[in-house]
């Protein structure tokens, strides 16, 4: 089991590669430890990149599946050369299949699997929320004065009859002291202002 990184070393994928057929065959890790299953030798593979995997790369696996049957003679070598049994171990380690397709050289179906501590699926998976500026608020409309009336006071707010102004107030009561105004506003709230 061999580790590489994608050509560029600008998308930070880390390519692990050289499994064998079964997770459960004997392998050699990629620090050189034998007489490990693959998918031990996967899991110390994994454990040895982890800084740089919780760092935002990505760790990836290519399975292939052969489509075709084959002779029993072929049998064994295309048992070496096929990784089909790793499925169920990809996932229990965390790995998602993230494409597939049929390679037009082997025949078989490949599938590659990717792990990462955030990983998302396009079109499969709802996409992260793009930074969106606040829309503005829409502009409310302007509140006015839509209607004033004055009205004498008669003692601690003993209010008489409304009037249009404080002219026709003081016509109707010449002895009033105080004249209140009430003005009615486009919101629909009243105010209330005394010895205007």
């Amino acid at each position: 089991m061999q580790l590489a990184t994608h050509g560029g070393y600008c998308c930070g994928i880390m390519h692990v590669y050289g499994m064998d057929s079964s997770p459960d065959k004997r392998n050699t890790d990629m620090n050189g430890t034998r007489h490990l299953t693959g998918g031990q030798a996967l899991a110390r593979t994994i454990e040895l990149i982890l800084p740089v995997h919780n760092a935002g790369r990505v760790i990836e696996v290519t399975t292939a599946e052969s489509l075709y049957p084959y002779d029993e003679e072929e049998e064994e070598e295309e048992e070496e050369r096929q990784t089909s049994n790793w499925s169920q171990e990809l996932i229990n380690q965390g790995f998602v299949a993230v494409s597939s397709f049929l390679n037009s050289n082997s025949g078989n179906r490949v599938t590659v699997w990717h792990r990462h501590p955030n990983l998302t699926l396009y079109g499969n998976v709802p996409q992260p929320a793009a930074p969106q500026t606040p829309a503005p608020e829409p502009a409310r409309p302007e509140v006015r004065d839509i209607l004033v009336e004055y009205c004498p006071n008669f003692r601690l707010n003993g209010r008489g009859r409304m009037f249009s102004s404080v002219q026709e107030v003081r016509n109707q009561y010449p002895l009033v002291r105080q004249i209140d105004r009430r003005t009615v506003r486009s919101d629909g709230t009243i105010i209330w202002e005394e010895n205007v």
